[in-house]
């Protein structure tokens, strides 16, 4: 069957190395670690996998053939899954299995999201020059969240990844409080339209005396922020629209008992599995109906409350469309806003089409944070 619709709604694993601009006497790691996927982008590419850790239950067998997806860490004798592997290894009906730690403000306390946060962060760093790390929160967040993200990430670091079917490999590093800092989601994104593969603003003009909007509907909120003359307005933090908010409305349109992270393994599929415990039978259905519906409903809702809050974007030049859910909304987004012949919707690797949404407001902390790095000693 055709399971490529549903796919774009599966959190993605991506290993893409490639040289980035940089500088000789710091490692620069941009780390976006949303409520569904770790999004790090740094000199030697960029890398993205799902939001989810387990601890490995009793020893573990090297029997199958490692996926390349597959992440491991290990540190002082505790071996975690990563990612992907994790998400597989869900039980089966466990509908709890961690979405309070996955989907909470709380997760900052969790060691789930310490073992995502160094995990992606690992994947930038290549040589002992001293590590400086980039990141931001949703608008709301920022102020009161701030301190608890540095303090999970900040430390003397000592632990082993292995990716796939390569060797363990050690990591040693020290992040010290002073070289992270954070800024607002939905800057990263402006920043990432500005800035060109090169991290030149080659479309700072284009966007001076404009009136923008930055659209990021993630996984767990859906962000807008926006700006005049590239100065900060208005920004809004909406919890109840984004990915977790159509995964579960799709889970309730097919009437099934499932968590969200079990239900990563429909989305791959494009079917959902159903027991009949008294006959012992099984049967597959499809998803995608569901899915369309419960996407469109999200959608709908989600840009009449934006806008109510912005006016209609009466007086608006520019909305720039960005997240993992903004990448499967952008042309229903784009066709809502046909009518209004003033106001432009493009998406956020406007300047880089070969990167995918999801690395929208990481690319952005990244280059936004190599501008200013004679300013962050």
């Amino acid at each position: 069957m055709d399971n490529n619709y549903t796919k774009k709604y599966k959190i993605p694993t991506i290993f893409e190395e490639s040289i980035q601009p940089g500088r000789t006497d710091r490692q620069l790691i941009a780390l976006d670690a949303g409520y569904s996927s770790i999004k790090v982008f740094a000199k030697n590419g960029y890398f993205a996998f799902p939001s989810f850790a387990k601890p490995v239950q009793g020893e573990l067998l090297q029997i199958a053939i490692p996926r390349d997806t597959d992440i491991l860490f290990r540190e002082k004798g505790e071996t975690w899954y990563v990612g992907d592997i994790a998400q597989r290894s869900v039980d089966v009906g466990d509908v709890n299995e961690k979405e309070s730690s996955l989907f909470a403000r709380n997760r900052y306390f969790s060691p789930m999201y310490r073992v995502l946060c160094l995990t992606g962060i690992a994947m930038g760093i290549t040589n002992k020059l001293p590590v400086f790390v980039q990141t931001g929160l949703p608008p709301e967040y920022l102020d009161d969240d701030a301190e608890y993200v540095k303090d999970t990430i900040a430390g003397v670091h000592s632990f082993e990844l292995k990716i796939g079917r390569g060797d363990w490999k050690k990591y040693d590093f020290v992040i010290i409080k002073e070289h992270i800092r954070l800024i607002s989601q939905p800057l990263g994104s402006l920043m990432s339209v500005i800035f060109d593969k090169a991290g030149k603003p080659a479309y700072q003009r284009e966007f001076m005396q404009k009136n923008l909007c930055v659209l990021d509907p993630g996984f767990g909120t859906l962000d807008t922020f926006s700006f005049q003359n590239l100065a900060a307005q208005k920004s809004q933090t909406y919890s109840n629209f984004g990915m977790k908010a159509v995964l579960k409305k799709t889970i309730e349109l097919l009437h099934k008992n499932v968590s969200l992270t079990e239900f990563q393994s429909c989305l791959e599929t494009g079917e959902i599995e159903i027991l009949d415990m008294r006959k012992m039978q099984t049967n597959s259905i499809p998803i995608e109906n569901a899915l369309r519906t419960a996407s469109r409903t999200i959608l709908r809702s989600a840009l009449e409350e934006v806008k109510a809050s912005y006016n209609f974007f009466q007086g608006y030049d520019c909305i720039i469309v960005t997240g993992g859910t903004g990448a499967a909304w952008f042309r229903g987004i784009k066709d809502h806003f046909s009518g209004m012949k003033s106001l432009k919707v493009i998406p956020v690797n406007h300047n880089d089409p070969e990167i995918p949404f999801i690395f929208g407001n990481v690319r952005g902390y990244y280059f936004f944070a190599l501008g200013l790095c004679d300013q962050w000693e």
